[in-house]
């Protein structure tokens, strides 16, 4: 049919968001930080992660220090990782892929496996580059999960990743779905602002 578009229903597919995050201790108030030592170069952690509108969450993935999420890293994720947790949660391929336009997302290779393995999924033209109004993970996720974790300061990088996968693991599911329902009013929001930057 020309001139026509054809919407498909957003509650017929479970839509999947991925993201990475680097985590930090952080306060708000600067009187918290008196008396604290500094460290020239604090330990950080990189947590790449999935959630879906019905409130699933992959656990975290973890990138080892100084490991860059590059073309063949986010291949091997993929292949090796989210592909199965994807098979085993959605084994009726009833979910939408959906990523930002991170280069490693949007590399060829990458691009060619996820057409030939996930059942649906936006191409890489779709999303726009930078799109923190519109990715759940960015707009919700990542400042929920680093405010819990920042609650105490942690004495090393493993107290740190396991108060992460405490959090993750635990986090309430209907406040997920709730964010995630959010997606489409905020696309539409950025729609009406011509792509630009939107208030939350």
């Amino acid at each position: 049919m020309t001139g026509r578009t054809t919407a498909v229903p957003l509650k017929k597919f479970m839509g999947l968001m991925c993201d990475s995050f680097h985590f930090r201790w952080i306060t708000l108030d600067r009187c918290d930080v008196q008396g604290i030592d500094r460290m020239k170069h604090p330990q950080q952690v990189m947590v790449w992660g999935i959630i879906c509108s019905d409130g699933k969450k992959m656990d975290p993935i973890f990138f080892r220090p100084k490991e860059k999420c590059n073309t063949s890293v986010y291949y091997n994720l993929l292949r090796c990782k989210v592909l199965l947790w994807l098979k085993y949660n959605f084994p009726d391929a009833s979910y939408v892929w959906q990523q930002d336009g991170a280069p490693a997302h949007t590399a060829k290779k990458n691009q060619t496996f996820i057409k030939a393995n996930f059942a649906k999924s936006w191409p890489k033209d779709l999303w726009p580059p930078p799109s923190p109004d519109l990715n759940p993970l960015d707009y919700f996720w990542w400042s929920v999960i680093e405010k819990e974790v920042n609650v105490t300061p942690h004495p090393n990088l493993e107290s740190f990743k396991s108060k992460i996968k405490e959090v993750w693991a635990t986090y309430p599911t209907a406040m997920i779905e709730k964010a995630c329902a959010k997606f489409r009013p905020r696309l539409e929001a950025v729609v009406a602002a011509e792509g630009s930057w939107i208030e939350h």
